[in-house]
């Protein structure tokens, strides 16, 4: 039998190394980008214990940008105890949601703007202890962008009465003015009552208003209220009064909490 010459050096093991090596790089190529995560929805939340109503006629809300958990989760949890509703932003995997569920007695949802290595890497989430009918992820980013956002729909019941909540994280390069914009959209075709909070990333103009057109239409619609009235981190609700609000500093993220005390207007 003759031998073909350079069979045999083919597949020498320098040649398998590359290979490998190739193989290896696709993978991690494929694996480090950013997979945009659809629009979900569903009727029920994670985790125990079961929905309750607060015990007066007011509702506390909050929202808070955690930066991932930098400073400590168990600090992100102790400065997001004592609400009826919580949304946060920069939630880095489901791992994260569990345990702020965990340590605040409250079921949550966890809504993923996108995949990477493999898991659901980076998303919005809330906690919540309100009776939930019905949520929905909505993305928000356009197809094109370098980073992807979505907005947490919540139908959920306080007061015998049903509440619209959104919770969202609002990108600041180039769909900023888009996305505030088709999130502001939703929130004022919402039945009220209804809520809109999150981290806008906005800036604040010389004279300490918005510098931003859309969020200053946004305040200036009928029956809106902007209880903190603040850069960055906002609650807007439609069909409340606002009895309080404020900002928690628990040096938890750089971001402070921010949090507002709501009451159901009168018809």
């Amino acid at each position: 039998m003759t031998d073909v010459p350079g069979k045999a050096r083919r597949f020498t093991p320098q040649r398998l190394a590359v290979f490998l090596l190739v193989v290896v790089g696709l993978v991690l190529w494929e694996a480090q980008k950013k997979i945009p995560s659809g629009p979900a929805e569903g009727s029920t939340l994670e985790g125990s214990p079961a929905a309750t109503q607060p015990a007066g006629p007011t509702l506390r809300v909050a929202t808070f940008n955690i930066a991932g958990g930098a400073e400590g989760l168990d600090h992100v949890a102790h400065a997001a105890s004592g609400f009826d509703l919580v949304g946060f932003q920069e939630v880095h995997g489901i791992g994260q949601s569990e345990f702020l569920s965990q340590n605040l007695h409250q079921p949550y949802v966890y809504a993923p703007v996108e995949s990477r290595w493999w898991f659901k890497s980076f998303g919005n989430a809330s906690a919540t202890d309100l009776p939930i009918q019905h949520w929905q992820r909505i993305p928000i980013s356009s197809n094109d962008s370098d980073s992807n956002r979505n907005v947490i729909l919540l139908r959920a019941m306080f007061a015998d009465e049903p509440i619209n909540v959104l919770i969202t994280h609002i990108d600041r390069q180039q769909d900023h003015a888009t996305e505030i914009r088709n999130v502001a959209n939703l929130f004022l075709s919402l039945q009220e009552p209804a809520i809109l909070m999150g981290d806008f990333n906005l800036t604040e103009g010389a004279s300490g208003h918005d510098n931003d057109p859309d969020i200053a239409a946004l305040v200036n619609s009928r029956g809106v209220i902007d209880p903190i009235g603040k850069a960055y981190d906002r609650i807007f609700a439609r069909g409340f009064v606002a009895v309080n609000s404020g900002y928690v500093e628990e040096h938890a993220s750089d971001h402070p909490l921010a949090w507002a005390e709501l009451r159901l207007a009168q018809p």
